[in-house]
């Protein structure tokens, strides 16, 4: 339940932040009004509207890609070998094996719950492998 809860709380903020950026869009448009000519306040509304949420879409673009490259370089330090596609694998045959039983205790998507628990996964081995770095053992 409780991660049913989490997924709903991210997806109402998400659904929050879109809101916000279409009411400053429009608000933003209404600039528009003004122009005496309504081809041109047309034309100048969709203008502005485009440009402010087009705007928050790349720079949303461009945040995730740069958070998933700084993603794919820890993985690739920390997590690149045998031991990981071991887990990987493993997890996949958990995950399809128990799908019944796992959403029958957890309703919660099973994909989401994988890719949880690779996460929680390559935190560990960041964390191990920092500790073994800063002691000198690798």
């Amino acid at each position: 339940m409780a991660s049913s809860s989490l997924f709903d709380a991210i997806a109402t903020f998400t659904q929050t932040i879109a809101g916000w950026i279409i009411q400053t869009g429009k608000e933003a448009a209404q600039i528009s009004n003004g122009l005496s000519n309504l081809v041109i306040a047309g034309v100048v509304y969709w203008i502005i509207r485009i440009l402010i949420c087009g705007g928050c879409l790349a720079v949303a673009g461009i945040l995730s890609v740069v958070i998933g490259i700084r993603i794919a370089n820890l993985y690739k330090k920390y997590c690149w070998d045998t031991i990981t596609i071991m887990v990987t694998l493993m997890s996949f045959a958990v995950t399809i094996y128990f799908g019944h039983w796992i959403k029958a205790v957890l309703p919660v998507n099973l994909l989401l719950l994988l890719l949880f628990v690779q996460a929680i996964y390559a935190a560990i081995r960041w964390y191990v492998k920092g500790w073994r770095e800063a002691r000198g053992y690798c």
